[in-house]
């Protein structure tokens, strides 16, 4: 048996998919989180958006970076995301729809972290965020 006695940590990430009708945008981002323009939030999401704006790759470029061996985008996906969340990116990509994949650590910054260590989905009619998968 090993025992580690040096630092050891207990980070988390979660990876996430992001579709979108055309450019990711903030107010695009603000308006489907449902936040308001007054609210003390605002900022929260702004970070959140930049966040996401920094660790997003568009789909096949993720793909072919970190695929594993011969597989299949389909199998790449599969790997990752629920069955709903894979039907919805074949389906963006036959209607030429933006698809971004990336990850959030909770080793970076707070804000990261804190929206890391829960799932989520965001969506409206122009944009859908999955972040509810833990790790690639």
């Amino acid at each position: 048996m090993k025992i580690k006695t040096d630092f050891v940590t207990n980070s988390s990430s979660t990876c996430f998919v992001i579709i979108s009708n055309d450019e990711f945008t903030l107010p695009k981002f603000i308006k489907a989180a449902g936040i308001k323009e007054t609210s003390v939030f605002t900022d929260v999401f702004q970070m959140l958006f930049e966040t996401f704006k920094e660790k997003m790759t568009p789909a096949r470029e993720y793909f072919e970076r970190y695929k594993d061996g011969g597989e299949t985008f389909e199998e790449f996906i599969t790997k990752a995301f629920s069955k709903n969340t894979v039907e919805r990116i074949i389906e963006a990509e036959k209607f030429d729809k933006l698809v971004f994949f990336g990850d959030l650590a909770s080793d970076n910054t707070e804000l990261e972290g804190y929206f890391c260590t829960d799932s989520f989905i965001i969506e409206s009619n122009d944009l859908y965020i999955d972040a509810t998968e833990y790790e690639w």
